[in-house]
C-alpha cells in the first residue's frame, strides 16, 4: 500500500465515519422470533410495526418521537435514520420507551424483554434491568432458567464488545497532551544481546519506512540515531551524526554521563518535508494532534524516542528546534522510564537549546519576562499547575519563560543539582525527596526561596 498523504486523510474521514454510530452488533432485520431456540439477544434487530410515535427527550435536550421502527440493544432507530441510544435516555425513561416499542414487535414477549434486559443491563442501569428481568420471568415462566444462561452470554458477548469499541476509537482520538510529557516507564530498561539489538534495529526502520511509504524518504542509520526523510544518503548521515553528538551534549548539560541514555534501539528522527506533512504522520502514526505553533514533535515509544521535525528557514531557529527536540526525547531515557516533571523538562529543553545554540539569544528573550512575572507576585509554583496544552506553554508562552529561566536556577545552584534531581526521580524518590538530595530542600521551600532570589538578583 502507498501511504501517499491523500490517502492517509480518506482514511481518517472514513474511520470517523465509521464511528459516527455505534451499529456493528446488527443481523438482518428479524420480526418473528420463536422462543423454541434463544437467539443470540446481543445480535436482534426487532422491527416495529407499525413504527410507534413516542415522545422523547434525551440527557442532552434533544426532542424526538420517531416514529421507531426498530429496536436493538444500542437503542431505538426511526424511518428517516434518526437514531437514539439507551444511555441517551434517562433511567426511568428506558423501561418505558422499551416496553412500549417492545410491546409492538411481532417478536415473542419473551425475546423482546430478554433484548430489552441485556440492553438496559448493559447500560449499567441495574435498577431498571432488574424490573425488566421481573417481567421476563413472569412472560417465560418455566423456562426461566434457559433465559438466565442465555442473557448472561449476551451480556457478557455486549460489554466485550463495548469494551473493544471503546479501546478501537481511543486509539483513534489524538492525543493533545504533548506524548514525552506522559511517556512512565518504570520498569528497567532490557539488556539486549547483540542479535537482538539488530533485529530491533530492523523492525524500527521497517515500521518507519511503512509509515512513510511513498513519500519518497530514506532511512539512514548512525550510532543512536535512525535518520528518515527526502536527500542524499551522505547528508541524511551528516545529519544522523550531528544528532548523535547533540544527544551526548544534551547528557553532559544535564549533568550525566551519556551512558546513562538507555533506550533499547535508536531514536528515529523524521525530517518531514513540509509541515502537513509532519501533522499527517503524527496523527496517522502515532495518534498525536500537532500542537498549536510547534515545530516539532516527540513521542517516545519502549523501543526508542521518535521525533518529527518541520522544515524552519532561519539557521539558528532550525537549530535551536532540533536541541529542544533531542532534550525532549533523551530525558525520558536516563537511567530509567520514569516521567519527570513536565515544567523541568520543557524549561530544561529551552535552556539547553539556549546554551548549544549560543546565538539563539533564548535567555536573553525569555528571562526578561520570567522576571517581570515573578517579581510581580507569579509564585513559581504556578507552573506546576498549567495544562501542558494551554496556551501558556506556547513558544512565546509565560510558564515556558518561567520554566527556563527555573531550570537555569536549578542547574546553576550546585555543578550536581540538575542531575541529582533527575536521577533521584528517575529512581523512584519522590519531587520533594529529589530536591531535598539536590537541593537541600523540598520542592515547594525551594521555589519559595528561588522566588526571594529573583526579586533582588538578574
Amino acid at each position: 500500500m502507498v501511504l501517499a498523504i491523500p490517502a492517509i486523510l480518506t482514511l481518517g474521514g472514513l474511520l470517523t465515519c465509521v464511528s459516527a454510530f455505534p451499529g456493528s452488533f446488527s443481523t438482518p432485520q428479524a420480526t418473528s422470533v420463536s422462543d423454541e431456540g434463544i437467539p443470540p439477544l446481543e445480535t436482534l434487530r426487532l422491527g416495529v410495526d407499525p413504527p410507534a410515535r413516542i415522545r422523547l427527550t434525551t440527557g442532552a435536550g434533544r426532542r424526538l418521537s420517531g416514529p421507531w421502527t426498530t429496536i436493538t440493544v444500542e437503542g431505538l432507530e426511526a424511518r428517516d435514520g434518526t437514531r437514539v441510544s439507551w444511555s441517551e435516555l434517562g433511567s426511568a425513561e428506558r423501561l418505558s420507551v422499551g416496553r412500549r416499542v417492545v410491546a409492538a414487535t411481532a417478536a415473542s414477549p419473551g425475546t423482546g424483554w430478554g433484548l430489552l434486559v441485556v440492553a438496559l443491563s448493559a447500560t449499567g442501569d441495574e435498577s431498571m434491568a432488574d424490573r425488566a428481568v421481573v417481567e421476563l420471568r413472569r412472560r417465560v415462566g418455566d423456562r426461566w432458567p434457559a433465559w438466565e444462561t442465555a442473557i448472561a452470554e449476551a451480556l457478557t458477548r455486549r460489554r466485550a464488545a463495548i469494551e473493544q469499541r471503546r479501546e478501537t476509537e481511543a486509539g483513534r482520538r489524538l492525543r493533545r497532551t504533548p506524548p514525552h510529557l506522559e511517556f512512565d516507564r518504570p520498569d528497567p530498561w532490557p539488556t539486549l544481546t547483540p542479535a537482538e539489538w539488530k533485529a530491533l534495529n530492523e523492525s524500527q526502520r521497517d515500521t518507519v519506512l511503512r509509515a512513510v511509504e511513498g513519500l519518497d524518504y530514506d532511512a539512514v542509520p548512525t550510532r543512536r540515531t535512525l535518520v528518515v526523510g527526502p536527500g542524499s544518503v551522505d547528508e541524511q548521515a551528516a545529519f544522523g551524526v550531528r544528532v548523535d553528538r547533540i544527544q551526548d551534549e544534551i547528557a553532559e548539560f544535564l549533568g550525566v554521563s551519556p551512558e546513562l541514555i538507555a533506550w533499547p534501539g535508536r531514536m528515529v528522527v523524521i525530517r518531514a518535508a513540509d509541515r502537513p506533512t509532519a501533522r499527517i504522520l503524527a496523527a496517522h502514526t502515532h495518534q498525536v494532534a500537532w500542537p498549536h505553533e510547534a515545530r516539532s514533535v516527540v513521542i517516545p515509544t519502549d523501543d526508542g524516542p521518535g521525533v518529527i521535525l518541520t522544515p524552519i528557514e532561519n539557521p539558528i531557529d532550525a537549530d535551536a528546534e532540533l536541541v529542544r527536540a533531542i532534550a525532549r526525547g533523551v530525558m525520558p531515557y536516563l537511567e530509567t522510564g520514569r516521567v519527570l516533571p513536565p515544567w523541568l523538562v520543557e524549561g530544561t529543553a529551552e535552556a539547553a537549546a539556549d546554551r548549544l545554540v549560543a546565538s539563539s539569544g533564548i535567555d536573553r528573550t525569555r528571562r526578561p519576562r520570567a522576571h517581570v512575572a515573578l517579581r510581580a507576585g507569579r509564585d513559581p509554583i504556578w507552573i506546576t499547575t498549567v495544562p501542558m496544552d494551554h496556551s501558556d506553554w506556547g513558544p512565546d508562552g509565560l510558564a515556558r519563560d518561567v520554566a527556563q529561566v527555573m531550570a537555569v536556577h536549578l542547574r546553576e545552584h550546585s555543578p550536581t543539582a540538575m542531575a541529582t534531581v533527575i536521577r533521584r526521580i528517575k529512581e523512584g524518590a519522590t519531587v520533594d525527596a529529589a530536591f531535598q538530595a539536590g537541593v537541600g530542600l523540598p520542592f515547594g521551600a525551594w521555589t519559595s526561596d528561588s522566588l526571594d532570589w529573583f526579586h533582588f538578583n538578574d
